[in-house]
């Protein structure tokens, strides 16, 4: 086994088997994050599952939360687009605004990425909404603070600062420094791009001193080389190399090597501003530092600002050939980038595309199935209504014709054949509709019951009292019965619905049942499970009527002129035996008999059976 995976399990083990188990397995993945994704990964798609399991859908959603954050790490933005949808419809069901919020925003800065500036402003205006109708001023602020994130991305810098100054105030209220240190950084760069350089000076120092403050030195050494940024744009070129210098020595504090973006950003600036001041050797000596970085770690576009930097320093430097070898990297590596952007953009393109279609399928399959469930309790409405006054307005005539019958009975002389076989048959009748209009409301009650309680039971006793019920009907027709059950055998059921059940089977084997025969009851126990077998060696059932021996009203054909009977007492039995959680089978053969046989889910033989610990 992986020890990795091996590990994984172990510490979960350790964990209780319920919502406490997934929020440290959420905490898990989080404290992971940063050093192995693939475990980060692991840990929620594991706490997603178990919180399923176990019927906790805000942890489920907490989960694919996290998965989001991991597969946008990975760079597969498919899943993780995927992922922030199902958690947001989550949250949604759960009426969780503030969390679907927060990952509505996440969804908004995923499809920026993406290049896709228009949804990605959809999303977050979203997000908005949703964090101010449940006062959530944290996620307010910095929506507003990636809105102008957007807006700078698409080209838009004016806009992004309106945003920016919009936002600075509120993380300031909530007494977040940090984040108001990188809004004022933002600030700084994106005042630079219209020339602001005031504006981006102040924030520039605003950014730095709050960052300083907060012993966050790499943080400083950024801002300091926006500031510096703003030196180079003004053609200051003197302060622009005491700043990014300063700026480098800030950054060596975290990036000892400047291998990252930003380290080699800052020297490249710096060897622009060198050139402004006419130091060649010293400008390509910092861009050269900076091609090789960018080369070990493929940074194309910095490949190619480095390639452009060095034909000018070449170029002024009268080397012409070196300029025009610089010129054609700085051609080819722009036709490189331009191209992968576009296979890039394509791709994002057809995964946003896909994602919307599965998004609108979703809603579609939403609204049929809610269109469906409105459908079904209008028809269940109609039937309980129908039901109700249907049997109602039968049941008062139905006593008036009984008593009818009762009197004309009595008038009757049984020496007046055909009256009194009229009069009988007549009687049957009723009879017939009343049970029918009793079975039809045993029925429907059943269906509408969503539990049925269960008791432990001695199947000993309960049937042999069942059994003795039926003796006078059996005894009448000379048919013997006999039951088998070991002693001791307990069984974990509704009693007077199982009763019902085995009634019902029993009373038909003696209906069908010749004169003579034998009707036998049997209950062992299987495993985990009971089994309890009614069989008799009456009339028997033809091949072709017993897949429809369960349906409502039906009737198997030729017993007709053997036994009446309203055809809905085995719905019944099936529908009872499957709210116990167990099945019913049929086997049987003309002139032969017929074997039902019942098997009910039990707790292990060795489990204890007391009230508290069955499951209801």
């Amino acid at each position: 086994m992986d020890p990795a995976r091996y590990d994984l399990e172990a510490a979960v083990e350790q964990l209780a088997d319920d919502r406490d188990r997934v929020d440290k397995l959420i905490e898990r993945s989080i404290s992971v994050f940063d050093t192995d994704l693939q475990r980060s990964l692991n840990l929620c798609i594991l706490a997603d599952a178990v919180a399923s399991r176990i019927d906790y859908p805000l942890g489920a959603a907490h989960a694919l939360t996290r998965q989001v954050h991991v597969h946008h790490a990975r760079g597969e933005y498919a899943e993780a687009l995927a992922r922030a949808q199902e958690g947001i419809d989550r949250y949604a069901q759960l009426g969780e605004s503030k969390f679907r919020a927060i990952l509505t925003q996440k969804l908004g800065l995923l499809y920026a990425e993406m290049g896709d500036f228009a949804r990605a402003l959809e999303s977050l205006l979203q997000a908005r909404a949703l964090a101010e109708a449940c006062g959530d001023a944290a996620t307010i602020a910095k929506v507003i603070f990636y809105t102008g994130m957007v807006h700078s991305d698409s080209g838009n810098p004016q806009l992004a600062i309106e945003y920016y100054q919009r936002c600075i105030p509120l993380f300031e209220a909530m007494g977040n420094l940090d984040l108001k240190a990188s809004v004022l950084n933002s600030l700084c760069v994106d005042s630079v791009q219209v020339k602001d350089f005031d504006a981006a000076q102040q924030a520039g120092e605003e950014a730095m001193a709050l960052f300083v403050a907060a012993g966050d030195l790499y943080g400083a050494g950024v801002a300091q080389s926006s500031m510096g940024e703003v030196a180079l744009a003004r053609g200051d070129f003197s302060t622009a190399v005491v700043t990014f210098e300063a700026a480098l020595g800030r950054l060596k504090m975290r990036d000892t090597d400047f291998s990252s973006r930003e380290s080699l950003e800052t020297r490249l600036n710096l060897g622009r501003s060198w050139l402004g001041l006419g130091r060649l050797d010293a400008a390509a000596q910092e861009a050269r530092t900076v091609l090789e970085g960018a080369e070990a770690g493929a940074m194309h576009p910095l490949i190619m600002e480095c390639s452009r930097v060095l034909t000018d320093i070449c170029e002024r430097a009268g080397d012409l050939t070196a300029a025009l070898n610089h010129l054609r990297r700085y051609t080819t590596v722009r036709d490189q980038i331009l191209n992968e952007t576009n296979q890039r953009q394509l791709r994002h393109l057809k995964i946003i595309l896909e994602t919307r279609e599965a998004v609108e399928e979703a809603e579609w399959q939403r609204q049929l199935r809610e269109q469906d469930r409105q459908h079904f309790e209008r028809i269940v409405k109609l039937k309980d209504d129908v039901l109700h006054h249907a049997t109602h307005d039968i049941k008062n005539p139905l006593s008036t014709v009984s008593m009818a019958l009762f009197l004309l009975e009595k008038e009757i002389s049984p020496d007046n054949k055909l009256a009194y076989a009229t009069l009988q048959r007549a009687k049957e009748s009723a009879v017939k509709i009343r049970d029918l209009i009793a079975s039809v409301l045993d029925l429907a009650k059943l269906e509408a019951a969503s539990v049925l309680y269960r008791d432990p039971i001695d199947l000993e006793s309960s049937l042999t009292a069942l059994m003795l019920g039926h003796e006078l009907h059996a005894s009448g027709r000379n048919i013997e019965l006999s039951l088998s059950v070991p002693p001791g055998l307990i069984c974990l059921c509704n009693q007077a619905r199982l009763e019902q059940v085995l009634n019902n089977l029993v009373s038909n084997a003696v209906k069908y049942s010749g004169e003579g025969g034998h009707v036998r009851l049997s209950a062992t126990r299987a495993d985990d499970a009971v089994m309890i077998v009614v069989q008799d060696d009456g009339y028997g059932i033809p091949a072709e009527s017993l897949p429809h021996l369960f349906k409502r009203f039906y009737r198997v054909p030729e017993s007709a002129h053997l036994a009446q009977g309203t055809g809905i007492g085995l719905s019944i039995v099936k529908l009872l035996v499957e709210q116990h959680g167990g099945t019913i089978a049929v086997d049987s053969a003309v002139g032969q008999g017929t074997t039902f046989t019942i098997t009910l889910p039990q707790p292990a033989a060795d489990a204890e059976l007391s009230p508290d610990s069955i499951p209801l």
